[in-house]
């Protein structure tokens, strides 16, 4: 009897250290999702909430409509992610059709990590790159959490190669990892075609251990236009607002707000690794060589959304940056959202300059003056 009852408590035991070892997986590093062709569910017995399986963990497979895959969970994201780093290196064209929220609350409002458990985020490209196109439809990816050291390719996208990212929007969201980290793409790389990144924007803190961390990317090639990163970027070389290192890359008509701490090829906007162009690029009380620092007093005044829509000037369907100026819904910086107001120059006297939402000159008392 004696040695049945030892036999149930090493079994025990062992069950208690299997299920502790899969719950330091599912909390630390790169995670493997539930493979759905293993599930324990079939048919339609999947019980899915935010496009996970309550039941077995499976992720929820997005609609297929004219070839492009319509993501509105948090679950269908990831089940993009294990299709591109699981798969064959296949083209996929994916458009996002909400808002998705992946943890809540995953920053404080210092912009530290916010110490609750949190589902772990897996980058959509690693060894295996996005190919493809992703349109986020100007909907925004929040949560997202990835906390590893020893990891690198790190981002929304973890590598991308010859893919076009536009319209995605990144907030509340973490990456710490090793090497090449950024709020929206880890590596920028170029394969039989340019990859581009247009209109998107990060408010996702950057941690790296080593290099090539950047607000939007960590490492670029290819071009990346009417792009911002407001979160903070940490590394040791190679570091930068908007993007760690440019390599051959074009950056235009974008700007970095947050604070970047690092030792070596440190920029507020970017570093020019090789025959890199920066165009219209602003920085927020930084140091630059590659742009324009402003300061806050600029960024809120309109003078810098201004300036960013200079290329699209005489076509107002053109127009990508907007700004509300009005007291009470005022916005610190330009903003994406074409909700929001276009902005218009008015000179009060011959040395002085000021913004508003009106295009006629309307200046009163209380409005930000810029004297640019």
């Amino acid at each position: 009897m004696s040695k049945l009852k030892n036999i149930k408590r090493i079994f025990f035991l062992f069950l208690v250290l299997l299920t502790s070892a899969s719950a330091l997986w599912a909390i630390s590093g790169k995670t493997v999702q539930t493979d759905p062709m293993n599930s324990g569910c079939s048919g339609n017995q999947h019980r899915y909430d935010n496009g996970f399986c309550t039941k077995c963990g499976d992720l929820q497979e997005p609609e297929k409509v004219n070839g492009v895959y319509q993501v509105g969970n948090a679950g269908q994201l990831y089940w993009i992610s294990n299709t591109v780093n699981l798969g064959s290196g296949e083209h996929l064209t994916v458009s996002l059709i909400n808002d998705i929220t992946v943890n809540d609350s995953v920053l404080a409002s210092d912009g530290s990590v916010v110490n609750v458990q949190k589902r772990i985020w897996t980058p959509i490209g690693d060894a295996k790159p996005f190919k493809g196109t992703f349109d986020g439809q100007g909907h925004t990816i929040s949560g997202l959490y990835f906390n590893d050291e020893y990891e690198s390719y790190i981002g929304l996208f973890g590598l991308v190669n010859g893919s076009d990212i536009m319209n995605v929007h990144v907030r509340d969201s973490y990456f710490n990892g090793k090497s090449y980290i950024g709020g929206i793409c880890g590596v920028i790389a170029n394969g039989e075609t340019i990859s581009n990144i247009t209109n998107c924007s990060s408010t996702a803190v950057i941690v790296s251990a080593d290099s090539y961390a950047g607000g939007i990317a960590g490492y670029a090639a290819g071009t990346i236009s009417n792009c911002y990163a407001t979160g903070n970027v940490n590394g040791d070389w190679n570091v930068a607002g908007l993007v760690g290192s440019a390599n051959n890359c074009m950056v235009l008509n974008s700007f970095a707000t947050g604070k970047v701490f690092g030792s070596t090829n440190v920029d507020a906007i970017g570093f020019n690794e090789s025959s890199s162009t920066f165009n219209n690029c602003y920085c927020m009380n930084g140091k630059t060589q590659n742009g324009f620092s402003e300061d806050a007093i600029a960024f809120a005044s309109g003078y810098v959304c201004y300036l960013l829509n200079e290329q699209n000037r005489d076509s107002e369907k053109a127009l990508v940056w907007y700004q509300n100026l009005g007291k009470g819904n005022a916005d610190r910086i330009p903003s994406l959202n074409a909700s929001h107001n276009q902005v218009y120059r008015h000179t009060l006297d011959s040395k002085t300059t000021y913004y508003s939402n009106s295009v006629v000159n309307e200046k009163h008392p209380k409005m930000v003056v810029s004297v640019k």
